[in-house]
């Protein structure tokens, strides 16, 4: 009698391991689309400072390139690359825009790179999470990985600016 309890308590308790680490891989997961969908955001916002100076004459090229962004999908792999690539040019773009621009288009930008930042870093935590849980031993074997697309990174270019200290006041 006391073996049938002890196999009961170790199938009850194996049940619970399992179901558990099916329910990790998919919270993971949830969170990972969350993850991107709010560093999208936080990109489209990017844009969306980039182009309020559509008149002034040195930020032509930034504000194309924003253009394109928004107007960018990210709903299949090709479109999330395309993406990846403008958002990378823009940075770059954005880098080059020369330190005399008024202080409070360089404090929107910069406080819109540290919010891109924050959503990158946030996201790339997730996705490492995401594919950890993957590869635990129980997901393996049971094949939980396989039901679900594998988590990818953004590929993005560090997004602060050389020529901004926003530790020291700005001055108008």
């Amino acid at each position: 009698m006391v073996w049938l309890v002890t196999m009961c308590g170790l199938v009850v308790a194996l049940a619970t391991y399992v179901w558990w680490s099916l329910r990790r891989v998919n919270r993971l997961h949830q969170r990972v689309h969350g993850a991107e969908r709010a560093l999208v955001a936080k990109l489209d916002e990017r844009a969306a400072t980039v182009l309020k100076w559509a008149d002034r004459p040195e930020c032509d090229e930034a504000v194309r390139i924003a253009k394109e962004v928004v107007c960018a999908p990210v709903n299949t792999t090709m479109d999330r690359e395309r993406r990846q690539y403008r958002e990378n040019d823009l940075t770059e773009i954005l880098r080059a825009l020369p330190p005399s621009l008024p202080a409070h288009m360089l404090e929107e930008l910069a406080a819109s790179n540290r919010r891109v930042s924050v959503a990158r870093q946030v996201h790339t935590d997730v996705v490492r999470d995401a594919i950890t849980s993957r590869e635990r031993r129980v997901a393996v074997w049971l094949r939980f990985a396989e039901r679900l697309p594998r988590p990818e990174y953004w590929e993005l270019a560090d997004p602060k600016l050389r020529h901004i200290n926003l530790s020291s006041p700005v001055r108008a």
